[in-house]
């Protein structure tokens, strides 16, 4: 390409490209030698330019080249989506059970708390309060007997 840009060069020459002094153009004939092998010059320069322009454009991507990329991207795409919705829907899962593992095991330890809390209730009142209520409840009736007794 750097040839080409050069062409406009080639045209600018010292050369007198017409000679007007009226004697019928005396001295074109050796300027258009000189120009023509410029002009020659040039032209193998385009030539060159233009195998490699060639060559390039031989790598160019062609619009069914990208239709089938644009056909395997949307598909990987497609594909893409379902694992991530795959493994959006695994930790959902997790998580749930997670949760719902903390929620058992937390409802366990209160239960157990509670279970605990209850035997101690019922070993007071079976050991404690109401051994204590009946001795107080008998004493109680025994007073009252000796008292209608007497």
């Amino acid at each position: 390409m750097s040839n080409v840009s050069k062409l406009h060069n080639l045209i600018d020459t010292d050369d007198v490209i017409w000679e007007n002094d009226g004697s019928g153009g005396g001295g074109m004939s050796d300027n258009l030698e000189k120009r023509v092998e410029k002009l020659e010059d040039g032209m193998s320069a385009v030539k060159l330019d233009l195998v490699r322009l060639t060559e390039r454009s031989e790598q160019f991507v062609t619009k069914a080249d990208l239709s089938e990329l644009k056909g395997d991207l949307k598909s990987e795409i497609i594909g893409l989506k379902g694992d991530i919705k795959a493994s959006v829907a695994e930790i959902n899962l997790n998580t749930f059970k997670a949760i719902k593992e903390s929620q058992e095991s937390t409802l366990k330890v209160v239960q157990d708390r509670f279970d605990k809390l209850d035997e101690i209730a019922r070993w007071k009142w079976g050991n404690i309060i109401i051994p204590i209520v009946m001795g107080i409840f008998g004493a109680v009736v025994a007073y009252l007997v000796a008292k209608a007794g007497a």
